[in-house]
């Protein structure tokens, strides 16, 4: 019984956003429910709802920089960073 319980709560990650991309969402954070796994398709409907398709960006998942077009999976209480890119100096 007890593990059904857990099987009905919510899974969320933490979305962090930099930079430019912190401007045009107005948030540095915010907590999002997970509802897919795959990170790719998360992202896809946070560039819908912020309209960042334009935009140029780097995803870190859990502190290490990822290549989207690798397949990643995502759980309850990963932190994923929307990065603009890096400048050279």
């Amino acid at each position: 019984m007890e593990n059904k319980q857990l099987t009905n709560q919510k899974e969320f990650v933490i979305v962090k956003y930099f930079g430019i991309i912190s401007e045009k969402t107005g948030k540095n954070e915010e907590k999002i429910e997970l509802t897919v796994n795959d990170i790719s398709n998360f992202l896809k409907k946070i560039f819908l709802q912020y309209n960042l398709e334009k935009f140029s960006v780097n995803i870190s998942l859990n502190h290490e920089i990822i290549n989207l077009n690798q397949p990643y999976n995502i759980k309850n209480g990963d932190e994923i960073a929307i990065l603009p890119p890096f400048a050279g100096g």
